[in-house]
């Protein structure tokens, strides 16, 4: 069964019934595990880069791929920081979401702002920013989401625009208009600086470290992303208005635990490492779930066929 669609309670509803002592400990932060995730999360993307540069033929090729995708999934670690759920300590969400933001040319404090106006609006066709981009409607349009153009021309775009300014976007209130012009002003002197510097110096590095991996990874990010709210209905309750997925140990890691998508869009207090628990207790519930990103990329495709 790829889908299943059905709930019987709405999660304000849920999480009003669930004891207050529950509730607490699903919100209790700790610096151990996000160092722990980020450690190894950050020691695989090193294994791999090792690989690349110490191997030749498919196995170099493989080393840039899995490099990649475990720096595009980076992302989900500066998911994660920006809700400052991932450490206890906020400054250490600061230092991995402004970390991984300049990796992957993603403002931070921009993406702060924008993802909280989508949890604030989830699946609201006039209000969730996520929304003002299509999703895809047919096959060609469904490779090229996934081939990350559209994501990096946005990015690209979002960038410029901040940095010339005015922000003005909706979701940015008017007390972070101007930090969100200093900040993409302060990123592209960075990326003049660095990016300039590796084209003179060692341009192999830029290339092979930094934008190849990048490109490579953005692909599997993307499958995983797209299963979050794709043909998810446009309504209120985070039971249904997003998707959990059902996936191995492996994936759970690299995306901290955003597999769980119904639970953390119903409370994003909850860190990544409790949202298995919470999951747990609200399953009953869920209302929008897949068996597998297999499953729901074989459903979507079909869908658009």
């Amino acid at each position: 069964m790829a889908d299943k669609t059905s709930t019987e309670i709405d999660y304000r509803s849920l999480l009003k019934a669930m004891p207050v002592a529950q509730k607490r400990r699903l919100m209790a932060l700790t610096n151990y595990h996000a160092a722990v995730n980020l450690s190894v999360h950050l020691s695989l993307i090193g294994l791999c880069a090792y690989g690349q540069y110490n191997s030749a033929g498919v196995v170099s090729i493989l080393c840039l791929i899995g490099q990649g995708i475990g720096m595009c999934f980076l992302f989900c670690a500066m998911h994660e920081a920006s809700h400052n759920t991932a450490f206890r300590t906020k400054w250490l969400n600061q230092m991995v979401t402004y970390g991984a933001g300049l990796l992957l040319f993603m403002g931070p404090r921009w993406f702060t702002y924008f993802h909280a106006s989508h949890h604030r609006y989830t699946q609201d066709p006039v209000h969730d920013p996520e929304l003002s981009a299509p999703k895809p409607d047919n096959l060609k349009s469904y490779l090229i989401y996934l081939s990350g153009v559209m994501i990096w021309w946005g990015a690209a775009q979002a960038l410029i625009k901040n940095a010339v300014g005015p922000a003005n976007d909706a979701y940015i209130p008017p007390s972070g208009a101007s930090l969100i012009v200093r900040e993409a002003r302060l990123m592209l002197v960075f990326y003049a600086v660095v990016i300039g510097g590796l084209l003179y110096f060692a341009p192999a590095i830029l290339w092979y470290f930094w934008l190849l991996p990048l490109l490579c990874g953005q692909p599997f990010l993307r499958l995983f992303l797209l299963a979050e709210h794709t043909d998810c209905p446009h309504e209120a309750d985070m039971l249904v208005n997003s998707r959990t997925v059902y996936t191995n140990r492996f994936v759970l890691f690299l995306s901290w635990h955003m597999s769980y998508h119904n639970a953390h869009h119903s409370l994003p207090a909850v860190p990544f490492h409790k949202l298995a628990d919470f999951h747990q207790a609200i399953s009953a519930h869920v209302g929008n779930a897949s068996d597998g990103y297999s499953a729901f990329h074989r459903h979507l495709i079909g869908r658009l066929r």
